[in-house]
């Protein structure tokens, strides 16, 4: 379990399809169904936690409700440990995103000793550029893959 102020952050467990429906709904993701949060679960979630990393399900202290997930994952083929995070839309409020995303940051930097952790952005993604900025990622170049521009950002312990 990780905490800050007013969130606490846990490993996604298998029970919890009902919360990544919800999140992957919310995003309007489509032919999302059971088998496709097993098959999640079991390549996304489960073998960042053998690392002792991955996306934590996130959750509001005052009332334990579910506001998206947020973590550190390791991507083999780069062999670099990235940011990663998404919050139901109505949370995008109140600075909790910024406050998940810095936790995350600091957990991934002290605790899990990682040097560098990286985020790569659209490069219109404005709003998402500004809160890492405010947490001390910095940009770092623009590249294209797959038809899309991109912004790589870092943050070094």
């Amino acid at each position: 379990m990780l905490y800050s102020k007013r969130l606490y952050f846990r490993p996604y467990t298998k029970e919890d399809s009902l919360l990544l429906f919800s999140l992957f709904e919310n995003w309007k993701w489509e032919n999302v169904d059971e088998s496709f949060i097993v098959d999640y679960f079991e390549k996304n979630l489960q073998p960042h936690y053998d690392k002792n990393a991955g996306m934590l399900a996130t959750f509001l202290k005052e009332n334990d409700v579910y506001i998206g997930h947020c973590g550190i994952k390791w991507h083999e083929a780069k062999e670099e440990w990235y940011l990663s995070f998404r919050f139901l839309k109505p949370f995008w409020r109140d600075e909790l995103h910024t406050e998940a995303i810095s936790t995350c940051v600091q957990w991934g930097l002290k605790q899990l000793n990682i040097n560098e952790i990286v985020l790569d952005l659209e490069e219109n993604n404005r709003g998402a550029a500004k809160v890492i900025e405010k947490i001390g990622f910095r940009e770092r170049f623009l590249f294209e893959e797959n038809g899309e521009m991109l912004v790589r950002y870092s943050v070094f312990s």
